[in-house]
């Protein structure tokens, strides 16, 4: 740990690793255990995680590690959400992302007061400029 650099990013409250390791890939996108893998990338000192609703099964796949090593409070997970659906309809506003964010929220298994919060202001500066 004592090489990762970290940044400061607002509306984080804990220093945040300048890499982020993405779950997009195997096993986490199967909702396979990934728990060995995620347990050596924190280890060199990541404690950001990138993740998403397009990400099939992954969201689960880190709630799962997050759960079993009771680390939360130590991690930063960025999750994104607005994606156009499959069949190509626009979700780019306020009642879609709550969905969104409820639903990955529940695949994680953490609530989501935790980022919630963060989100109200840039969110809505957001999606005025859309």
């Amino acid at each position: 740990m004592a090489n990762m650099q970290y940044v400061e990013i607002p509306y984080v409250e804990k220093p945040v690793s300048r890499i982020f390791y993405g779950t997009a890939a195997h096993p986490f996108m199967e909702g396979g255990d990934g728990n060995e893998l995620l347990d050596s990338i924190f280890a060199t000192g990541v404690n950001a995680f990138d993740t998403a609703r397009v990400y099939q099964l992954s969201e689960k796949s880190l709630g799962k590690w997050i759960a079993d090593r009771g680390n939360r409070e130590e991690i930063v997970v960025l999750s994104k959400c607005g994606h156009p659906s499959p069949f190509g309809k626009k979700r780019i506003n306020e009642k879609d992302i709550r969905k969104t964010l409820s639903a990955s929220a529940d695949a994680r298994s953490w609530p989501p007061k935790r980022t919630a919060p963060c989100l109200r202001s840039p969110w809505h500066g957001s999606l005025a400029r859309i």
